[in-house]
């Protein structure tokens, strides 16, 4: 920087005494380019600064609780702050995990009867068409083993159709 002042000097100074530039070109052309030079190399050292300030002073904090700097403000507000905010994020995590549970228990749930279901209609359909043929309704039997079956099979594929979009 002083080198880059002290060309300014210089050109200022032969600005004053004659009020026109060297007609030299070499000598104009070679100012130019240490005066570009310089320049350039001033930018990129205040662009490093800069981007060296950017990362020495950038902070990420992500969690359920504030940052230890900011909690220590708050107990400078009211000293049970900290403990309060504590609690609440304990009673939340709790929540979470209790709300975890029981959608879990529910899955089950509803799995067990979309299983149970089908098979107990599947069953009982089978057993009437057992009945109906032993009172020698045939047709009517034919319709029941039909529905057992037409139960049976599309649960089935339903089961394996569910399976094959959960797999990709």
């Amino acid at each position: 920087m002083k080198e880059f002042l002290g060309l300014k000097k210089n050109l200022e100074m032969s600005e004053d005494k004659s009020r026109t530039l060297p007609q030299d070109n070499n000598v104009d052309e070679k100012l130019r380019k240490e005066i570009a030079h310089l320049i350039e190399e001033e930018l990129s050292e205040a662009v490093g600064q800069e981007k060296m300030l950017l990362q020495r002073f950038e902070e990420i904090f992500s969690g359920p609780l504030p940052h230890p700097k900011h909690l220590r403000e708050y107990k400078n507000i009211d000293k049970t702050y900290p403990d309060r905010i504590m609690s609440m994020a304990e009673k939340s995590q709790e929540h979470k995990i209790f709300i975890q549970r029981t959608q879990a228990i529910g899955d089950f749930v509803v799995s067990l009867l979309g299983w149970a279901t089908p098979t107990g209609i599947a069953a009982y359909s089978l057993y009437q068409a057992a009945e109906l043929v032993r009172d020698g309704k045939n047709i009517e039997s034919f319709i029941a083993l039909i529905t057992a079956l037409g139960t049976i099979g599309g649960s089935f594929y339903i089961s394996k159709r569910l399976s094959t979009k959960d797999s990709n």
